[in-house]
């Protein structure tokens, strides 16, 4: 299990020319649960988990703009690795991934303000095959999907709000390792 709490308070610099200051306070809240197994020599091998998380910010820009943002996630995810003939490895996994953000922002500078709230849940697979070359060399490749969350904002110059939609992103990766005799340098 690993738990982790990060708070961040970040200010604009006074000597900046820009007249907008920033005052911003971000903490981040995260829980992870880990299972994994396999020895190093077995032919299936790999973890499966749990995350949760949940980011608090709020934000200031001096004159301009006030948010207040929410966001909270869960995921269930897994990554194994089965080697099913000599010198060839199947690499399969993914991430259930359920993401709420909640955001309220008032513009300073011309009257508005947006109130925006979006739940998500996404399947995130990933798949390879690597290829041991010789006891040293391995080529590989990986499709993987990406997930980055929409959200909502206010235009502090118009007060016009708007909303972005989410991003899906796919990932080919083509992999060379090689470790040196002794596997202190990969």
């Amino acid at each position: 299990s690993i738990t982790s709490y990060v708070t961040d308070s970040f200010r604009s610099t006074d000597a900046q020319p820009d007249p907008i200051r920033f005052d911003v306070e971000d903490r981040l809240y995260n829980q992870d649960v880990l299972y994994t197994f396999g020895d190093g020599g077995s032919s299936l091998e790999g973890l499966v988990g749990l995350n949760m998380n949940q980011r608090i910010q709020d934000a200031r820009a001096t004159g301009a703009t006030r948010a207040a943002t929410n966001t909270t996630s869960q995921a269930a995810f897994a990554d194994l690795s089965w080697r099913f003939a000599p010198g060839l490895t199947a690499l399969a996994g993914g991430r259930l991934h359920r993401n709420r953000d909640t955001r309220d922002q008032v513009s300073l500078l011309t009257p508005g303000s947006t109130h925006y709230e979006k739940t998500e849940t996404v399947l995130l697979p990933k798949v390879g095959l690597l290829w041991d070359l010789d006891a040293r060399n391995t080529l590989g490749a990986t499709l993987r999907d990406g997930y980055n969350a929409g959200g909502g904002s206010v235009n502090f110059f118009t007060g016009a709000p708007y909303q972005y939609e989410s991003e899906r992103v796919r990932t080919i990766e083509a992999v060379y390792r090689t470790r040196s005799a002794d596997d202190r340098i990969a």
